[in-house]
């Protein structure tokens, strides 16, 4: 009767591992388009979680010929604080962007006729749904050699 009982209780606590295991389960990968953020007027980007609280990202984005920007890479690291789903993000990073030779720099958003790095940061808001729907809305401002250029973002994805 013990041994039974014994046997059982086992069984049911393996059958039901995978459930509890699945609750908490972290999607640490992300593939998500982003407009209007630090890569460029589009870009398309690579997130990992390194820890729970603290993603990497590297992108690469376009002007889509509204500012002449042939080509943008954004690098970041952000702090995620909240809970479950929703987190403020605060991030910094780099972006690489690689200018045309022949540009006229009125065509710009910026005065910087070069391809050149410029800092980069994120203050904003981020959701990651159970179900893998990532969106974040979040300020996202360069610092190049003409000075602080104050811009936006909106994100759209999937995390895995």
């Amino acid at each position: 009767m013990i041994r039974t009982t014994v046997i059982a209780l086992i069984l049911l606590s393996l059958v039901s591992l995978p459930a509890a295991a699945q609750k908490h389960w972290v999607r640490h990968s992300t593939l998500y388009g982003e407009a209007l953020g630090s890569g460029g007027v589009a870009s398309l980007n690579f997130e990992h979680l390194v820890t729970p609280k603290v993603a990497v990202r590297l992108g690469i984005g376009s002007g889509l010929g509204f500012y002449e920007e042939e080509l943008v890479v954004p690098a970041t690291v952000s702090f995620l604080k909240g809970g479950r789903n929703s987190f403020l993000e605060l991030g910094v990073g780099m972006a690489f962007v690689s200018l045309p030779d022949q540009l006229d720099s009125d065509d710009l958003l910026y005065d910087n006729p070069d391809s050149h790095v410029a800092a980069t940061g994120i203050l904003g808001y981020r959701y990651q749904g159970d179900w893998g729907l990532f969106m974040r809305l979040a300020f996202t401002p360069m610092i190049n050699e003409e000075g602080f250029v104050p811009l936006g973002g909106a994100a759209l994805g999937y995390s895995f």
